[in-house]
């Protein structure tokens, strides 16, 4: 029989045995009444899962009657029983109600900001903090004393009217209705035990709440911790939460005290002064480690050992005071051990990649259609995007160097056709599109494409149903119909119009198919809660109003940033990361505590935004500094800890030293010699606890020999000899092989050697990559790599380039129609000519060369002609360098772009070589060969001696080649540098330059054969700055700066 017994505080320490205590207490109810009703109000939905775990375990596998609750679902509990049900309002219906009162109430000071997420969100907690504190809104007005405190008052006040009018209540509303319940009738007279344990505070309403369930249950029993003679220091909170229970009777439970000896002198002496520290024999541990995320790798390890020693996971608890801080890395490291984590808050929303991906489309407009933006979105695994060809697109984004812009992206697709031809390095060669673009495609193309810029830019305006109806629209319809994934009854078959079909997508998929879908589930819920929220305001009266679609989005992505994927998933058979609030009354043999340094844990106290401490205090409210009882909460989580006890801090912040916190200093002081593992950047991980194979492979390679001696017993070991064994080929003077540049495969030589065969046309520029370094002939030329570089704005030194050669070649094509001779006589006559040639070459550059103008355009565009005035200008003078070095005759353009195939003899063979010459000028009855550049780096002559430029070579034996009357020979060559006026390369046919021609066609037998037997040593015939040459894009994948240069 049960024995009426008045309402209870047990008091006992943390980790002493309240629990279970009251788990006896319960069983002995249930023995004497079979069927008792019995309520069990714990703090945290964890401490609810331990609570039913240890009653199964204390042999009681069923139990009748027996009533799980946290206060707010106690409080719908009590109404429902007085036949009251309430209609409670979700989160966001509560911020927009917020602000619609506080821009309709016209206030000097907070209407102005009314639209802002933070007002509504600040002004929302600050009302939440009265409700627990049982403060009507006539009480508050009563306290104000500054026109922005009355105003704050007037929007609490006429929040509370229009819940009141409306019959509806928010979660701390309840609390005073089920207070009011309890004082109006006996709900909760047929309870026969009340449990409430875990708690180590409660709030004002729920202490009145407390003080009436005990009135009329039968009995009452309230754990609270307690920490005996030290009730004025780290248990004066505790003490307070007794204080306020004043009319409880007060029962002392015998300390049942299971920790190692280590922790137990922790838990009896922290916060104590003038101990003598004692000796630590383990059981307390601490880490050091130079950040967070290294830190978290750490304490990871120690996990993994233990599960190695064959802990179960559900003994190991692992704590921390900021989630935002550390979540991302325990996600890391978790996946990387091969961990089995439980994380408390599962994933944020706004992580999970068919968010991230939704929402980096809708707002492709905000950043204005770039092109990387675009090209991320169209090739993304979750759109199915009718009509849009990816590969076509980026090809044609690359070719008309486009930056973004919807009309931009149009006008590529139509101008593309038009595009002026690209020339290929110094060749002249135009380059051959890897792709054929048939103009009726790209029409579609153009079509498909304006209509999905349409279809993902949401309305300008509209309301809150019509934005959410366009996004559901282009998420699609589940196709299975699962109502857990599409419960958007609100969107009508009949009006699904442009889809992406996002969740066929995700189902269709191999990877992450339950995240996403869980994800997508989560949005869709949000979705409806914008509506539930937008409907409920309207029948405040308010009209159906209009919001923009920066509205639209900002509400959406407050909601997403607060949201979180499988939220409190099982422990069971997992490892449990957890914030130290959720981790009070969850003892474990093995606790971790995380990020132990200043303003992580104990976390910086943050100021009121509404209020100074002084203000709070006269309004009758806690002081910010008051709220922080961080020292509190770490002394529960050590006194938790039974077998081991692991603490760990951050060193470094932003390079600089990161202090640690006063837990951490207090912990340490406790012991005459800690154990603190220390890690430093960049420190291998010890032997024993690695946990990867790349950890053993660094520590390996830092030449620890007991890694080395493990390794060698473990397979992983051949790898890693093989790379070591690799690298130091490359650094040794061993002759080239198959890493460094010679191939080694039969049929790839086969390949090769058919490639180059005598069918191949060579260009020059292609034989100057050959003579600079074979690699990189074989990169550029062979396997056809180039960098993929991201457009910029204005005009690029490739376009700049081609410019020049247009208003050069025009120019000198119209002299020479003319039939003007290159003297001082017509100096004016061909400057005038460039300046009618360059201004119309110019006003259609940007068009032709697919650049876009910038501000400088028309400065560059005067820097330009200048430069290429003072070229023509000195060209037509009487001082001009090709006077000087080729004599004084009379001189006429003769050829302009001149293309040439001709067959070059070498010692082994002979060789097909095409390209173009930019300019050859009649000199009397020789030519004279003229090569652009518009660059000012000079190329001497000895880089044909060296085998390293064979530009001008060939250049000279293709023009002797095309000789005709009334020329009879080629006199040189020479390159003009437009941006410096200066000539380099001056070569003369002379005795001197066959000389030096027949060395470079020596050089060309010799790599062509190397080239054909697939030799393309990493070799630079001259060294620039440690490269091949100024400039390799190959730099990073031939390893020269990793090869010894003495290689043969």
């Amino acid at each position: 029989m049960v024995v009426n017994m008045p309402g209870k505080v047990l008091l006992a320490p943390s980790g002493a045995g309240k629990t279970a205590y009251v788990l006896e207490r319960l069983n002995q109810v249930l023995d004497e009444k079979h069927f008792a009703r019995i309520w069990v109000l714990l703090a945290t939905k964890r401490q609810e899962d331990a609570f039913r775990e240890r009653l199964i375990a204390s042999g009681r596998h069923v139990a009748f009657n027996v009533e799980f609750f946290n206060f707010y679902e106690l409080y719908e509990r009590l109404l429902n029983k007085q036949g009251k049900p309430q209609r409670q309002i979700n989160e966001l219906t509560r911020l927009r109600l917020i602000r619609a009162i506080i821009h309709e109430l016209n206030l000097p000071i907070h209407t102005p900001i009314a639209q802002t997420q933070g007002l509504a969100r600040i002004v929302g907690e600050l009302i939440y903090e009265l409700k627990q504190n049982r403060i009507e809104p006539h009480e508050f007005a009563q306290r104000t004393q500054s026109a922005r405190e009355r105003e704050i008052a007037k929007i609490y006040e006429q929040y509370q009217r229009m819940l009141q009018e409306y019959n509806l209540v928010d979660r701390e509303g309840q609390a005073w209705l089920a207070v009011n319940a309890l004082q109006a009738a006996p709900l909760a007279r047929d309870v026969d035990l009340l449990i409430v344990d875990g708690f180590d505070q409660f709030n004002a309403v729920q202490i009145e709440l407390l003080i009436q369930l005990a009135n009329q249950v039968q009995q009452t029993l309230i754990t609270l911790p307690t920490v005996p003679q030290r009730e004025k220091t780290i248990g004066r909170r505790f003490s307070r939460t007794r204080n306020a229970l004043a009319t409880f009777d007060v029962e002392y439970l015998p300390a049942n005290h299971h920790n190692q000896v280590d922790i137990r002198t922790l838990i009896d002496a922290i916060f104590k002064r003038g101990l003598a520290p004692k000796p630590n024999t383990g059981g307390v541990q601490f880490i050091e480690a130079p950040d967070p995320s290294m830190e978290v790798g750490a304490v990871l390890r120690r996990v993994k050992q233990l599960l190695l020693e064959n802990i179960p996971p559900d003994d190991i608890l692992i704590t921390l005071r900021n989630w935002e801080r550390y979540y991302t890395y325990f996600v890391h490291f978790g996946r990387k051990y091969q961990l089995p984590l439980a994380l408390h808050y599962g994933m944020p929303l706004r992580e999970n990649p068919v968010i991230v991906a939704l929402l980096n489309m809708i707002t492709l407009h905000q950043t204005g259609f770039l092109r990387r933006d675009v090209l991320d979105v169209i090739s993304s695994p979750y759109f199915s995007i009718p009509g849009l060809d990816t590969t076509l697109l980026e090809w044609i984004s690359r070719q008309m160097l486009l930056i973004g812009g919807r009309e931009a992206w149009l006008h590529a697709i139509k101008q593309i056709a038009f595009r002026t031809t690209n020339y290929d390095d110094d060749d002249n060669i135009p380059k051959s599109s890897s792709l054929d673009v048939d103009p009726e495609h790209l029409d579609r193309l153009h079509q498909h494409l304006a209509v999905f810029f349409d279809a993902i830019t949401p309305p300008e305006t509209g309301t809150i149903r019509d934005m959410v109806l366009w996004l559901e629209r282009l998420i699609g319809q589940d196709p299975d119909n699962d109502p857990d994934i599409d419960n958007s009854d609100y969107v009508e078959q009949s009006q699904i119009e442009y889809t992406l079909n996002t969740i066929t997508q995700v189902k269709v998929s191999e990877h992450q198919v339950p995240q996403d879908l869980a994800a997508l589930h989560e949005l869709k819920r949000l979705l409806r809660d914008l509506i539930a929220a937008d409907e409920l305001v309207m029948t405040f009266g308010a009209e159906d109003k209009m919001i923009t679609r920066e509205q639209f989005i900002d509400d959406l992505l407050a909601a997403i940033n607060v949201t979180n994927i499988e939220a409190h998933p099982s422990h069971a058979g997992r490892v449990l990361v957890t914030t130290t609030a959720n981790a009070r009354g969850l003892p474990h043999k093995h606790i971790f505590i995380l990020g132990l340094s200043e303003g992580l844990f104990p976390a910086t106290t943050s100021e009121d935004p509404l209020f100074l401490d002084s203000e709070r205090e006269y309004l009758q409210l806690t002081a910010r500094a008051d709220q922080n009882a961080d020292d509190s909460v770490f002394y529960e989580l050590i006194c938790q800890a039974y077998e081991t006890l692991t603490l760990s801090r951050p060193t470094h912040q932003d390079g600089k030293p990161w202090m640690p916190s006063n837990l951490w200093r207090a912990s340490l002081a406790v012991f005459d010699s800690p154990q603190v593992n220390r890690l430093k950047l960049g420190q291998p991980i010890p032997l024993m606890e690695t946990a990867t194979h790349d950890e053993l492979a660094i520590l390996a390679a830092s030449g620890d020999e007991d890694a080395l001696a493990w390794l060698q017993h473990n397979g992983y070991w051949y790898w890693l000899e093989h790379g070591i064994d690799v690298e130091l080929q490359r650094l040794s003077r061993m002759p080239y092989n198959h890493y460094s540049g010679r191939l080694q495969s039969d049929s790839l030589k086969n390949w090769v050697k058919q490639t180059l065969g005598a069918s191949y046309r060579w260009s020059a520029s292609q034989l100057n990559d050959l003579g600079i370094c074979g690699f990189r002939f074989f990169a550029k030329r062979l396997l056809k790599l180039e960098t993929l570089e991201e457009p910029e704005t204005g005009i690029d030194a490739a376009q700049l380039g081609t410019l020049n050669h247009n208003i050069l070649q025009k120019t000198y094509q119209k002299i020479r129609e003319l039939e003007l001779q290159i003297n001082p006589e017509n100096q004016e006559q061909a400057l005038q000519i460039l300046r009618d040639v360059a201004y119309a070459e110019l006003e259609q550059a940007p068009q032709q060369l697919g650049f876009h103008e910038t501000a400088l355009w028309k400065h560059e565009r005067q820097v330009l002609l200048r430069k290429l005035e003072q070229l023509v200008k000195h060209d037509f003078s009487s001082d001009s360098l090709i006077h000087k070095h080729f004599g004084g005759d009379e001189r006429i353009p003769h050829k302009l772009e001149e293309y040439f195939l001709f067959d070059l003899p070498l010692d082994d063979e002979t060789i097909t070589v095409h390209g173009y010459i930019d300019r050859i000028d009649q000199l009397g009855d020789a030519a004279i060969v003229i090569d652009y550049k518009t660059g000012g780096t000079k190329i001497n002559v000895s880089e044909l001696e060296i085998g390293r430029n064979f530009q001008m070579m060939v250049y000279l034996l293709a023009a002797r080649e095309e000789v005709k009357p009334p020329i009879t020979d080629v006199r040189g060559g020479m390159f003009w540098h437009i941006s410096n006026q200066q000539v380099s390369g001056v070569m003369m046919l002379d005795e001197k330059g066959l000389s030096q021609i027949e060395q470079g066609k020596a050089h060309l037998n010799r790599y062509i054969a190397a080239a054909r037997q697939g030799d393309f040593a990493v070799h630079a015939t001259k060294l620039e700055e440690g490269k091949c040459v100024r400039y390799c894009e190959f730099y990073n994948l031939c390893r020269k700066n990793n090869t010894n240069p003495n290689k043969s």
